[in-house]
């Protein structure tokens, strides 16, 4: 059997390492509805490690599978990405959907990455009026600098 630890030096190595991977998955996430839905492997003790909303607040749940039909599955993987390793990588088109979904399980701080980028590489003339009712929708209503 393959000793893929073995070639990880570091805890976050190897937490990196099992991102988006069936390998000791424990829970399935579907995330986004319809076509554009997708199957997400992941692992309970490094989500409960950095969310507490994920199993144990509102949203919890003792299922091996969890629809999430609210939840864009580019945001849900920007989200599990920090989780598992403290990188986040958000792009312009998926900002205010980790936005929303990083508010939704109470994971601060790609929260403010967000806003940071919302606020300070994104905002422009012709996109202004979109980000500040997505803004508002999600409830993160902050001073613009």
């Amino acid at each position: 059997m393959y000793n893929w630890q073995a070639t990880k030096s570091s805890v976050k190595e190897r937490f990196a390492f099992l991102f988006n991977s069936e390998l000791l998955s424990d829970v399935r996430f579907i995330a986004g509805k319809g076509r554009q839905a997708q199957r997400i492997p992941a692992h309970k003790f490094l989500l409960a490690a950095g969310s507490d909303a994920m199993f144990n607040g509102g949203t919890a749940t003792t299922s091996a599978e969890i629809e999430l039909p609210d939840v864009e599955p580019a945001a849900f993987l920007a989200l599990l990405r920090f989780l598992y390793s403290d990188e986040v990588h958000i792009g312009p088109e998926t900002v205010m959907t980790t936005l929303y979904t990083a508010k939704k399980y109470a994971v601060p701080a790609p929260e403010t990455q967000c806003v940071d980028q919302t606020h300070t590489k994104h905002l422009r003339a012709d996109n202004v009026f979109m980000l500040l009712t997505r803004v508002y929708r999600t409830g993160n209503i902050t001073p613009i600098v």
